[in-house]
């Protein structure tokens, strides 16, 4: 079941939540977190009963590893053969990759094969399971902070509810055990808490309203635009702006609303997840982008393969000194980077995306240590480098958005032409009274193609809307900051937003005005919902 449907926000939370309290309130904690797990995991076969026995499957060899590992325990194989606590790491990360490369990977090599051999194989009936990357992430952090000793307490109720809690089941945040374990162990989550309740209901309504209102209703636009480029349209120059504009707020505001459903959902049970999603569009260069971007799965690149694979280039004869320094980061995040294009979709376009997000890093790497080397202070950049850098970070991330919706090299190649405005710039017909004389500069007044555009004039005010609310009013967590929304989340995020007394005045805050406009939210929402939309991260 979706989040944004009427099952869900009329059954089973409020069933989840009132089941949840009671037990909690009679003292019978460890049976409500039983039935978190019992109701997590009827969540998650709603979707498919098959799925379950992949997750349970999943729980139950990762648990007994996580054990092993923990309790350093030793088997002897043979006189001389001593298998330790790192082959059992080693086989826990070879086990749930594997998984992952198999469900999520196996048809796309084999397609890849098959197009340079030109064989016909596939896989048939291969069933994909929900949250597998997610749940795969989550699963091999356990092990490895398992293995470092920091994990002592391998509660099995713990453990099972850390990986199957239904709010980051699906689609994250990706959740350290060490954040999640800490908290179940607190009485208070076992106690109904007005605040707590109406801090993740307000939360879960701007998600809400996030995703229905603004973010599905951007879709059909999107749909037309790469549409007509499947088509082998050329769209002119205001038709691809338009798409791109609407593709990239489509994305920020799906995502965004499903990680504000996701810490409101929690919250409601007294529990805070990690931060997933910061004002992304905000940043000025693509190292700081990346850190509010999918905040959790940076970070699990970053801990488990960026860090590691750092140490391991040191080996590497790349040069001496600073040259070999700047060489293995290069390599580091272009394979890092990469990787992360592979894991939002198996398909060559993703890693493509990945790798050009890559080389932006590498370029903006480079520019970093010219800067230095020239004695500047990064830290101290005037308005207006810091506008140039946020031009720059936000410009490269739409040109590299476009490769995760297009499947041809000559589909991505003609989106962008159309970008650069080499398939020709149309303006609205209305306006060629005033402005005839820009014919002379390339442009026509022939009008929006008819397939593409309904009323273009409609798109272009809304994107230009969202862009002023996106760039230049404090996020949901910024909003309801000084009631601390995520786990790791600390005053200093917010303060650069609240600098006008205006923001400060209107900063969420528990009263009827707040409340109205929560409730008015919700219901508008609630209104919607006839036409449910997965969330993009749903497909990962």
């Amino acid at each position: 079941m979706l989040y944004n449907s009427y099952e869900f926000i009329f059954l089973f939370l409020p069933i989840t939540l009132v089941i949840f309290y009671q037990l909690g309130e009679r003292s019978y904690q460890k049976i409500a977190l039983v039935w978190l797990i019992i109701a997590s995991f009827f969540f998650y076969a709603r979707w498919n009963p098959v799925y379950l026995m992949f997750l349970l499957g999943s729980l139950a060899v990762n648990y007994s590893l996580g054990r092993i590992i923990n309790n350093r325990l030793q088997v002897l194989l043979a006189k001389n053969l001593i298998i330790n606590e790192r082959f059992f790491l080693i086989l826990g990360i070879v086990f749930n990759l594997g998984l992952l490369a198999y469900f999520k990977y196996a048809n796309f090599f084999i397609e890849s094969i098959n197009g340079l051999v030109g064989s016909n194989w596939t896989l048939k009936n291969l069933i994909l399971p929900l949250g597998i990357s997610f749940i795969t992430f989550e699963q091999i952090a356990y092990l490895v902070d398992t293995y470092k000793g920091k994990i002592k307490d391998h509660d099995p109720i713990h453990y099972c509810l850390f990986i199957s809690f239904f709010p980051q089941l699906i689609s994250g945040p990706i959740v350290r055990y060490k954040e999640l374990a800490p908290q179940l162990k607190s009485p208070k989550i076992f106690r109904f808490d007005y605040e707590n309740f109406s801090v993740g209901l307000t939360i879960f309504s701007i998600g809400l309203f996030k995703k229905v209102i603004i973010a599905d209703n951007l879709t059909p636009h999107i749909s037309l635009i790469y549409g007509a480029i499947n088509q082998d349209i050329n769209l002119s120059f205001v038709e691809a702006w338009t798409g791109i504009l609407a593709h990239t707020l489509r994305l920020y505001f799906d995502f965004s609303g499903y990680s504000d459903m996701a810490i409101g959902v929690a919250r409601m049970f007294g529990i805070k997840l990690p931060l997933n999603f910061d004002s992304p569009y905000k940043t000025t260069n693509i190292s700081q982008f990346w850190s509010h971007w999918h905040m959790t799965l940076t970070r699990f690149f970053r801990d488990y393969l960026y860090l590691p694979l750092s140490r391991w280039l040191k080996t590497w004869p790349l040069g001496e000194g600073q040259i070999a320094q700047q060489r293995a980061t290069a390599v580091n995040a272009f394979i890092g980077l990469s990787v992360t294009g592979l894991w939002h979709g198996a398909g060559w376009n993703f890693f493509a995306w990945g790798g050009l997000h890559g080389i932006y890093f590498i370029v903006y790497q480079q520019w970093r240590d010219f800067l230095k080397s020239k004695g500047k202070n990064l830290k101290d950049n005037p308005w207006w480098s810091q506008l140039i850098g946020w031009f720059l970070t936000f410009l490269a991330w739409m040109f590299a958005l476009v490769l995760t919706q297009t499947e041809t090299i000559s589909q991505t190649l003609s989106m962008w032409r159309s970008m650069l405005g080499l398939n020709g710039i149309s303006l609205l017909a209305s306006l060629e009274n005033n402005l005839s004389f820009l014919r002379n500069f390339g442009f026509n007044f022939s009008g929006l193609m008819p397939n593409v555009y309904t009323n273009p004039l409609e798109i272009i005010q809304l994107i230009t809307l969202l862009l002023i609310i996106v760039l230049f009013t404090p996020n949901t967590q910024q909003w309801m900051g000084q009631y601390k929304p995520a786990v790791d989340y600390y005053s200093g995020r917010i303060k650069g937003q609240w600098k006008a007394n205006i923001w400060k005045r209107l900063q969420w805050k528990p009263s009827s005005i707040f409340a109205f406009i929560s409730s008015l939210l919700l219901i508008i929402s609630l209104f919607s919902l006839y036409k449910e939309q997965p969330f993009i991260y749903f497909q990962f």
